[in-house]
């Protein structure tokens, strides 16, 4: 009867076992550079769900002023679809810029990546 018991109360906690909560599916660092070369600045996108409106992106850079920087990602879905987020803000230096994209059939982002950023004035 003990033996029961003890598995009932094992079964029990392993059902209220949770699994850790997943991050945004876009969290990059990244040198947003110049195209036409030159040093460039770091900063950070990072992209999620935003409900009904679709895929909201923000984004940050490290310099000493403001700054025009500009960012590209690719979006894997839930239902196997792909959907882009792509803007180009001027952003103060430290202050994080939030941007909304259409989700373009993506039911929820699931999985990411910057594929380019690059700053527009420098």
């Amino acid at each position: 009867m003990r033996a029961l018991v003890w598995v009932g109360l094992l079964a029990g906690y392993a059902g209220c076992a949770r699994p850790s909560p997943k991050g945004p599916p876009v969290d990059a660092t990244v040198v947003f550079a110049p195209r036409d070369g030159g040093d460039g600045i770091d900063g950070r996108v990072r992209c999620e769900a935003a409900g009904a409106q679709g895929v909201a992106c923000a984004i940050s850079h490290e310099g000493d002023r403001t700054l025009t920087v500009c960012f590209h990602a690719e979006l894997d879905c839930a239902n196997g679809t792909h959907t882009n987020a792509e803007s180009c803000r001027e952003t103060p230096p430290g202050v994080e810029i939030r941007t909304l994209h259409a989700a373009d059939g993506c039911d929820r982002p699931t999985a990411g990546r910057v594929t380019a950023a690059w700053v527009v004035a420098h």
